[in-house]
């Protein structure tokens, strides 16, 4: 049932009208709570020096978000999965009240299980650690489980797949470890009326800023993006409602930028004896016309993630305008042409082709 626009219950059908590439397959995973949708492509060729690569979306978001990186990744030789959390995508549904106060924590342990699950699979074929890309608020989980420990760092005590490992990381639009405080007054910005139309006609529903296929477009795509494009990710794969304890809870720091760089071994106990040696190991990337979180925020965190190596391996921290590149382990890219929907807009293959750089 909607009113005004909005939808009060689950949808169970959510993704399942969208046309995957054939190499696309579709399982779940097993969860205290229930199942959990992942889409698989596994490469035909078995090169296992090429880490597996899971894809979390953000708010709203769904696994199935990322189709053209599946194919993309999987026919250059990577094992690719992509994970809808709880009430999202074609993973079990949960009821309206329920979800909107689901905490990010719930959601990490949903990410987590994708995790595990994706390392348990590859565990014995010596490929190189997981490598986790994550979206908008999905980015800002991954960033909560590095810095809590939750995807469970290798333990001499432990063995077999009691032992999970993250290796490089992709942060894709992402919102920030020290808040997102700017993010929602960028929204504001781009939606002045969005508080009163929220509460005084949506009855504070979380769906209400995204509640037509014009709202949709100006937050999350480019001007360029055909409307039928926006239309088939707002009907199809978006969830009806969403949690409002998850946001709420990133406003303020919620991750530990030290902690985060030292879970993807950017530390001086890695053999590297200075920030000059590293490799990348952190990719962030923004779009250039993303409005919510565009690439002042994300250089913003360039910079955090940056000076975090520096006091992990003792060096001066640096608080210049971060640049385009690789620095002290973190990758900086803009794909010029994006919104902030960097994996479905028209230019999604740029940002792949990122990705793929910073991979090889």
């Amino acid at each position: 049932m909607s009113l005004f626009n909005v939808q009060w219950s689950p949808r169970k059908d959510l993704g399942l009208n969208i046309q995957l590439h054939p190499s696309i397959t579709r399982t779940h995973i097993t969860t205290p709570g229930g199942d959990l949708e992942l889409l698989c492509a596994t490469p035909a060729d078995h090169d296992t020096s090429k880490p597996p690569l899971l894809f979390i979306h953000g708010g709203f978001g769904a696994a199935t978000e990322y189709r053209f990186f599946l194919e993309y990744f999987s026919s250059r030789g990577y094992p690719s999965y992509a994970i809808s959390v709880r009430g999202h995508g074609n993973s079990y549904t949960v009821d309206y009240w329920k979800l909107l106060f689901t905490s990010k924590h719930q959601m990490a342990l949903d990410v987590t299980a994708g995790i595990r699950h994706v390392i348990d699979k590859h565990r014995n074929e010596g490929r190189p650690d997981v490598v986790p890309v994550a979206h908008s608020a999905g980015g800002g989980l991954l960033q909560y489980i590095l810095s809590e420990g939750l995807y469970s760092p290798p333990d001499s005590k432990k063995t077999g797949s009691q032992a999970y490992v993250v290796g490089r990381i992709g942060l894709l639009g992402v919102i920030p470890c020290y808040g997102a405080v700017g993010v929602y007054w960028n929204w504001v910005k781009l939606d002045p009326f969005y508080p009163l139309r929220m509460y005084l006609f949506h009855f504070g529903h979380p769906r209400s800023p995204l509640s037509s296929t014009r709202l949709v477009k100006q937050a999350f795509f480019c001007d360029e993006c055909p409307d039928e494009r926006v239309r088939e990710f707002e009907t199809q794969e978006m969830a009806p409602y969403e949690s409002m304890a998850w946001p709420l809870a990133t406003f303020g720091v919620f991750a530990n930028p030290e902690k985060i760089v030292r879970a993807v071994g950017l530390t001086n106990t890695s053999g590297h004896e200075s920030v000059e040696d590293l490799q990348p190991r952190v990719l962030v990337v923004a779009g250039g016309k993303d409005v919510l979180m565009p690439p002042g925020i994300m250089a913003k965190l360039v910079n955090l993630l940056r000076n975090a190596v520096r006091v992990v391996f003792g060096s001066v921290t640096d608080n210049g305008d971060p640049q385009e590149g690789v620095r002290d382990g973190v990758e900086f890219r803009v794909v010029q042409g994006s919104g902030h929907h960097l994996m479905g807009d028209i230019h999604w293959e740029e940002c792949a082709e990122k990705i793929l750089r910073f991979l090889e």
